[in-house]
Protein backbone atom coordinates (compact mmCIF):
# COMPACT_ATOMS: atom_id res chain seq x y z
CA UNK A 1 0.00 0.00 0.00
CA UNK A 2 3.05 2.46 0.59
CA UNK A 3 4.25 2.44 -2.73
CA UNK A 4 0.64 2.81 -4.11
CA UNK A 5 0.02 5.86 -1.82
CA UNK A 6 3.36 7.40 -3.08
CA UNK A 7 2.34 6.74 -6.74
CA UNK A 8 -0.55 8.63 -5.85
CA UNK A 9 1.21 11.45 -4.27
CA UNK A 10 3.21 11.85 -7.77
CA UNK A 11 0.14 11.80 -9.69
CA UNK A 12 -1.48 14.71 -7.81
CA UNK A 13 1.83 16.70 -7.70
CA UNK A 14 1.96 15.95 -11.64
CA UNK A 15 -1.34 17.33 -12.29
CA UNK A 16 -0.56 20.34 -10.17
CA UNK A 17 2.52 21.25 -12.41
CA UNK A 18 0.16 20.55 -15.52
CA UNK A 19 -2.49 23.01 -14.18
CA UNK A 20 0.44 25.55 -13.11
CA UNK A 21 2.27 25.07 -16.97
CA UNK A 22 -1.45 25.48 -18.60
CA UNK A 23 -1.58 28.73 -16.46
CA UNK A 24 1.60 30.09 -17.54
CA UNK A 25 0.57 28.90 -21.30
CA UNK A 26 -2.70 31.19 -21.03
CA UNK A 27 -1.16 33.91 -19.48
CA UNK A 28 1.70 34.07 -21.83
CA UNK A 29 -0.88 33.82 -24.87
CA UNK A 30 -3.22 36.73 -23.36
CA UNK A 31 0.33 38.93 -23.26
CA UNK A 32 0.80 38.16 -26.79
CA UNK A 33 -2.88 39.37 -28.30
CA UNK A 34 -2.79 42.41 -26.09
CA UNK A 35 0.82 43.29 -27.27
CA UNK A 36 -0.49 42.24 -30.82
CA UNK A 37 -3.49 43.72 -30.93
CA UNK A 38 -3.70 46.63 -28.35
CA UNK A 39 0.00 47.41 -29.05
CA UNK A 40 0.79 47.16 -32.54
CA UNK A 41 -2.60 46.93 -33.81
CA UNK A 42 -0.95 44.14 -36.00
CA UNK A 43 -4.88 42.48 -36.19
CA UNK A 44 -5.80 46.11 -38.06
CA UNK A 45 -2.79 46.27 -40.05
CA UNK A 46 -3.55 41.78 -41.01
CA UNK A 47 -7.45 42.83 -42.13
CA UNK A 48 -6.52 45.94 -44.44
CA UNK A 49 -3.63 43.33 -46.26
CA UNK A 50 -5.88 40.86 -46.58
CA UNK A 51 -8.36 43.11 -48.32
CA UNK A 52 -5.49 44.63 -50.26
CA UNK A 53 -4.58 40.83 -51.01
CA UNK A 54 -8.25 39.77 -52.22
CA UNK A 55 -8.05 43.23 -54.60
CA UNK A 56 -5.58 42.06 -56.16
CA UNK A 57 -7.24 38.62 -57.27
CA UNK A 58 -4.59 36.11 -55.01
CA UNK A 59 -5.74 32.65 -54.81
CA UNK A 60 -7.89 31.34 -52.23
CA UNK A 61 -4.78 28.98 -51.08
CA UNK A 62 -2.28 31.79 -50.97
CA UNK A 63 -4.87 33.67 -48.65
CA UNK A 64 -5.73 31.20 -46.54
CA UNK A 65 -1.31 30.67 -46.23
CA UNK A 66 -1.56 34.52 -45.47
CA UNK A 67 -4.05 34.64 -42.66
CA UNK A 68 -2.20 31.33 -41.40
CA UNK A 69 1.27 32.74 -41.18
CA UNK A 70 -0.33 36.10 -40.00
CA UNK A 71 -1.66 34.74 -36.94
CA UNK A 72 2.04 34.41 -35.58
CA UNK A 73 3.14 37.66 -36.54
CA UNK A 74 3.60 40.02 -33.91
CA UNK A 75 3.85 43.48 -36.07
CA UNK A 76 2.55 45.53 -39.08
CA UNK A 77 6.25 45.21 -40.34
CA UNK A 78 6.15 41.56 -40.57
CA UNK A 79 2.50 41.47 -42.01
CA UNK A 80 3.79 44.06 -44.82
CA UNK A 81 6.47 41.48 -45.28
CA UNK A 82 4.10 38.57 -45.61
CA UNK A 83 1.82 40.19 -47.94
CA UNK A 84 4.61 41.03 -50.01
CA UNK A 85 5.59 37.35 -50.16
CA UNK A 86 1.86 36.40 -50.88
CA UNK A 87 1.67 39.09 -54.03
CA UNK A 88 4.52 37.30 -55.73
Amino acid sequence: MGGRGHLEKELAAAKQRALRAEAAKQQRGDQFKVMRNDVFHTDQATALALERLEVKKISPQKLNEFERAAATMSTPEQIANLEAEAMK
